[in-house]
C-alpha cells in the first residue's frame, strides 16, 4: 500500500500548514532539557516527512538527522534544507533500520503517529529495539501514536477539506474505516487540484495506520528495552488522558 508518493508529497505542506510544529518541538525540548541540560545534542527523527519538525529541532540547537521511507518526502525535505541553509541531514530509510550503523543519538523521536504505519507488533518491536540500540546512555525516545479511545469514539468517516493556494484550488476527501480485529484504520484520500486556467488533476492514496491504548504501548516499549518515563495527552503536560485525547506522547528511556 503506497503512501506519500510524489503528488501527495508535493502538497503535504499545504495539507498540514496549520500543524503547530514549533510548539510540539518546544514541548519535547523542554522534556529533554530537564534531564540532559542545555548542551548540543544529536537527534534522530524517524519518519520525518518533509522536515518540518526537524527544522524546528535544529532551531532549538539540535544536530538533526531525519529519515523517511518515502523518497519523495525526503526529496522535499532536502530541497527545503537547501533553501533555508539548514545543516539537517535527510536520508531515505525504513524506520525499522534507520540511523547510521555506528552512530549514537541523545534523542530519537517518531512523531505525527508515524509508528502506527508499521501495523504489526513484530515490526513495531523491531523498530523500537533499533531505537534502544541507537540511544546513548541517558538517551530519550519520544513516540507519538494515535489513541484508540478517541479513534473509536470520535473519528469522522468522511471529511472534506478545501485550500486556496496561488493559482489553484485543492479539495481533499478522506474516507476512514476501522478494522477492529487488526486495530487499524484505513484512510482513502482523493485529491482534486483545479488550476486557475481551468485545468485539473486528480489522484488517490490509501494509508493504513494503527491505533493504541496507553498500556499497550507501554508493553511494546518494555518488550523493546525501553521503559516509559511519562505519557502525555496531545502535547499538554497537565491534561488527563481521556477518550477525547487523540494522541499519546510516550517518553521512554533504555533500561
Amino acid at each position: 500500500m503506497a503512501s506519500y508518493g510524489h503528488s501527495f508529497a508535493e502538497l503535504y505542506d499545504v495539507f498540514y500548514a496549520e500543524k503547530p510544529y514549533a510548539k510540539e518541538a518546544r514541548f519535547i525540548d523542554e522534556i529533554v532539557r530537564r534531564s540532559r541540560g542545555t548542551g548540543p545534542l544529536d537527534l534522530l527523527e524517524l519518519a520525518c516527512g518533509t522536515g518540518n519538525h526537524a527544522f524546528e529541532f535544529e532551531r532549538l540547537g539540535y544536530r538533526v538527522t531525519g529519515t523517511d521511507l518515502s523518497a519523495d518526502m525526503i526529496g522535499v525535505a532536502q530541497r527545503k534544507a537547501g533553501q533555508r541553509g539548514s545543516k539537517a541531514r535527510f536520508l531515505q530509510a525504513d524506520m525499522g533500520t534507520a540511523g547510521e550503523e555506528d552512530a549514537g543519538y541523545d534523542v530519537v523521536v517518531c512523531l505525527f503517529d508515524s509508528i502506527g504505519y508499521l501495523l504489526e507488533n513484530a515490526r513495531i518491536v523491531s523498530c523500537l529495539r533499533n531505537v534502544a540500540r541507537r540511544l546513548r546512555p541517558n538517551g530519550i525516545c519520544v513516540l507519538e501514536s494515535w489513541h484508540a479511545a478517541a479513534m473509536l469514539s470520535s473519528r469522522e468517516p468522511v471529511r472534506v477539506r478545501h485550500w486556496q493556494v496561488p493559482g489553484a484550488e485543492i479539495v481533499r476527501i478522506s474516507e476512514t474505516t476501522c478494522q477492529h480485529a487488526e486495530q487499524w484504520c484505513t484512510v482513502r484520500f482523493e485529491v482534486i487540484v483545479t488550476d486557475a486556467d481551468g485545468g485539473w488533476r486528480r489522484f488517490e492514496e490509501t494509508h493504513r495506520n494503527r491505533y493504541f491504548l496507553k498500556k499497550e504501548m507501554d508493553l511494546l516499549l518494555e518488550s523493546s528495552g525501553l521503559r516509559t518515563r511519562a505519557c502525555y495527552a496531545d502535547y499538554r503536560p497537565s491534561e488527563e488522558l481521556t477518550e477525547k485525547s487523540w494522541h499519546l506522547i510516550h517518553v521512554a528511556e533504555p533500561f
